[in-house]
């Protein structure tokens, strides 16, 4: 029988005297741990860990819903740890006083030779139960929003106009993010000048990503292997289907369900004095599902008014019905070569193609918003969030949903 082979690995970095780490460098005994952004997994000097005895791993990535930013990728491994190696308050342990915090993580799965991260992160939480039978460690984990979330650069204005992912780059590099090979980036929407401005007055290096996104509306996410990526919100009318799944699935789930209608949308750009508000609203669906509206959303990054109300007329496009809402899939692939090889490659943004007769589906294609995975001892279960592809993908330049031949932001 094909089996897939795991590898659980931790970076264990040494306690230093000099550096800082985000303003929560001290940990009672008054040293400092080294920046959690810049460990290597190559690394040969000793820091490095295999992690034995893995009892089970539970991945969560994405988000439930595309209008939604992507939540924190979550890992929660657990170690059969009786005499305590992983025991963040056992100072006989091998690893005393490393065993802390904001470590980096990582998950790797192989299958005929070909090996996939699908968990790159940093250790959120570290609980050790010891008991008479058997002893436990499990670490809960975060990918890159996790620092992130913790980070409070300084970020200077760069003085001119910039853009949506030159702006985000300047923010993870004010966060200490540097690793260029786990970094991708598009160019997105121009942001006028401050850009991001100084944000010395405390927001964490998330809110100000997710700030930038608020009229962008790409993407930001982090891959299983650690990749950050920033994607402009056109990106996806360019992506083919990269899988083909059919009649594969343990289960698939279908629904419509009238919480996700949203029929009117107010958008305030703040950069203006008076302030520049437009709105949006559709009324059919109001006469059938009533008023619903959207959180209001101020921002000083939107041009004009005509950006304000482009922004409002695609928000309530996307959400004015409560069809094609979102489905899920869920596949055994332990065992099964094949379709392991296929499922551990999808990363959340892909568009696949998924058939199942059970529920009536013939061939459609979906986007990607969520994966999860359930590993235990000869069992791999993964679930993948899908989004039918039934409303037109935004498009700069289109005359249904843009300003045709125009440069500025469009929906």
């Amino acid at each position: 029988m094909p089996t897939i082979t795991y590898t659980v690995q931790a970076i264990w970095d040494d306690v230093q005297s000099t550096s800082i780490q985000f303003d929560i460098s001290t940990f009672g005994e008054g040293d400092k741990f080294a920046n959690a952004l810049s460990g290597d997994f190559g690394a040969t000097d000793g820091t490095v860990e295999t992690i034995t005895a893995i009892e089970s791993v539970q991945i969560s990535r994405g988000r439930d819903d595309n209008l939604d930013a992507f939540s924190m990728g979550e890992c929660v491994v657990t170690v059969t740890d009786a005499a305590g190696r992983y025991n963040p308050v056992n100072t006989a342990s091998p690893l005393a006083a490393k065993i802390r915090p904001l470590r980096q993580m990582r998950v790797q799965a192989t299958v005929s030779g070909v090996t996939r991260t699908v968990f790159r992160g940093y250790i959120r939480t570290i609980d050790h139960n010891a008991n008479s039978t058997v002893g436990r460690t499990t670490f809960t984990c975060g990918d890159l929003f996790l620092p992130l979330s913790k980070a409070r650069p300084a970020v200077t204005n760069l003085g001119r106009d910039t853009t949506t992912g030159e702006a985000i780059g300047q923010v993870l590099s004010a966060a200490g993010w540097s690793n260029a090979s786990l970094t991708s980036l598009e160019t997105g929407d121009v942001v006028p000048s401050p850009g991001v401005g100084n944000s010395s007055g405390g927001s964490t290096a998330l809110d100000l990503i997710t700030s930038l996104l608020q009229t962008e509306r790409g993407d930001f996410y982090i891959k299983g292997d650690g990749t950050v990526v920033f994607s402009q919100r056109y990106s996806r009318s360019t992506k083919t289907s990269s899988a083909t799944l059919a009649n594969v699935g343990t289960t698939a789930v279908a629904t419509s369900d009238i919480e996700r209608v949203r029929n009117r949308a107010t958008i305030t750009a703040t950069r203006f004095d008076p302030d520049v508000t437009a709105e949006a609203s559709d009324g059919n669906s109001i006469a059938t599902y009533g008023q619903v509206d959207f959180s209001n959303i101020s921002s000083p990054y939107i041009y004009d008014g005509t950006q304000a109300t482009n922004l409002a007329q695609w928000l309530v496009s996307q959400r004015k019905t409560p069809l094609s809402p979102m489905r899920s899939l869920d596949l055994t692939i332990s065992g099964n070569a094949s379709l392991a090889g296929t499922v551990l490659g999808i990363e959340i943004s892909n568009k696949i193609t998924v058939t199942n007769t059970a529920i009536g589906q013939t061939a459609q294609q979906f986007f990607v918003e969520g994966v999860r995975h359930s590993i235990t001892a000869g069992k791999h279960d993964v679930s993948v969030t899908l989004l039918p592809i039934t409303n037109p993908v935004l498009v700069l330049d289109s005359t249904e949903f843009g300003v045709l031949d125009s440069a500025i932001l469009a929906y």
